[in-house]
């Protein structure tokens, strides 16, 4: 993880553990006092206004460049709050604005909705995903959004006097303000039914598309490319760096197993290797990705499996569990790497996914980014199947400098498996 992701994580879960803060003591000031709201402001009230003046941070990075959202975007996403902190609660001590009902409706809306979404973001970033945290981003706000906007528009409407009280231009300033709520409202409304069916599928807020285990974490899978638009599985935080949640589709896999090999394999001088244990998938398994690798040209001789083989020598039995255990360790590079294209893949389109939550993305950029990734995939593909194909050339031409019979170059299926037949009778399986 870089320094800007593991910022992002910690930024995230310090403002997560504020608003779990505002909202536990809330909770526990209800409790205990019931309908005697006199005293909430003085235990929430500036713990609220600096836990929600922290999301001006948010701004600051966009103008760090620190992520990809814009920072007139971050800025409208926490000017309606800040105005409620900063321009009714902060300068008006008032028990119709501080010991209000409305007061508690807007606190209750706002802690649970930024403790769901704050724990989301900072685990997206962390590529862990939990869907009970998932299902919450996007079905609590059918009650959470409408309760809030209540709640901030009775707070700004006590303010009124007092307002006017200060200078006629400040009252009129929240009218225009809460003027234009209704539509405001009703964008992010729509708009947040509109992701919610493209993350969890379907219209009702009760039914999720897929069924997964509500209790778990777990890291995000591909899914195959079906010719529609690929569907995303979890929001995450819109201003990662580097990092979404569409799939990107791959070729299919060339290694099976989840193994794949580690060139050039050992020769007879290497002292450091040590005996390895016969590998499930056993060395020449792999067909040549490519006739036109310059190999020597094939004869066709008996099955060596089909004739008698002297007695190898244990220094000769130690060599051929060495290559087999140089072409577990090569798979495994190769595997790897191929998922770390993936994963880089995967932080982009989380970026664009992001993005998504503001404003449309184009269609062409997206189809061309996942155009872009398909061929990456294929480009390293092509690569490890090269690299597969010479280290088995390399292995017949090791094995038969040993001296093990029916070995020698040759990119003939029939000769393959005939020599893998052989290598398996060797190693005893």
């Amino acid at each position: 993880m870089g320094a800007v992701e593991a910022y992002l994580v910690a930024y995230n879960a310090a403002s997560f553990a504020g608003w779990a803060y505002v909202l536990s003591q809330t909770v526990l000031y209800l409790s205990k006092h019931g309908t005697d709201l006199s005293g909430l402001f003085d235990r929430i009230g500036y713990a609220l206004i600096y836990v929600q003046t922290g999301a001006v941070l948010e701004v600051v990075h966009s103008l760090l460049g620190l992520v990809r959202s814009g920072a007139l975007t971050a800025l409208l996403q926490v000017y309606s709050r800040l105005l409620l902190v900063w321009g009714t609660l902060y300068p008006f001590d008032s028990p119709e604005i501080r010991a209000s009902p409305a007061l508690v409706l807007m606190v209750l809306a706002w802690s649970i909705t930024e403790c769901v979404r704050y724990s989301h973001y900072a685990l997206g970033i962390l590529n862990i995903e939990v869907y009970a945290l998932l299902y919450l981003r996007y079905t609590l706000f059918y009650v959470l959004y409408p309760a809030g906007v209540t709640g901030e528009l009775l707070e700004m409407w006590a303010a009124l006097p007092h307002a006017a009280a200060l200078h006629p231009a400040l009252r009129a300033f929240l009218l225009l303000n809460m003027s234009g709520y209704p539509p405001v409202l009703y964008k992010l409304y729509t708009h947040m039914i509109y992701q919610r069916r493209k993350v969890l599928g379907g219209s009702s807020p009760t039914t999720p598309k897929a069924s997964v285990d509500s209790g778990s974490a777990r890291k995000k899978k591909l899914t195959p490319d079906t010719g529609n638009p690929p569907k995303r599985q979890r929001q995450f935080y819109e201003g990662e760096p580097d990092t979404t949640k569409w799939a990107v589709p791959p070729p299919p896999d060339i290694f099976p197993n989840d193994t794949t090999l580690h060139l050039p394999c050992p020769s007879n001088t290497d002292s450091n290797a040590t005996e390895a244990k016969p590998p499930a998938a056993a060395p020449l398994d792999i067909p040549p990705a490519d006739p036109g690798v310059s190999q020597t040209a094939d004869a066709e001789p008996a099955d060596a499996s089909q004739t008698s083989s002297p007695r190898l020598s244990n220094e000769t039995m130690h060599q051929v569990r060495l290559l087999c255990s140089a072409q577990n360790d090569f798979e495994r590079r190769l595997f790897e790497h191929r998922r770390g294209i993936q994963h880089e893949q995967e932080k982009i389109m989380r970026v664009i996914q992001a993005r998504e939550l503001v404003c449309p993305v184009p269609k062409k950029e997206l189809e061309d980014t996942l155009r872009q990734h398909r061929a990456d995939l294929d480009r390293a593909d092509r690569r490890a199947i090269e690299k597969l194909d010479e280290l088995r050339y390399q292995q017949q031409l090791k094995l038969e400098s040993l001296g093990v019979p029916g070995f020698y170059p040759s990119s003939s299926i029939e000769v393959m498996q005939g020599q893998q037949r052989e290598l398996r009778r060797l190693l005893g399986e």
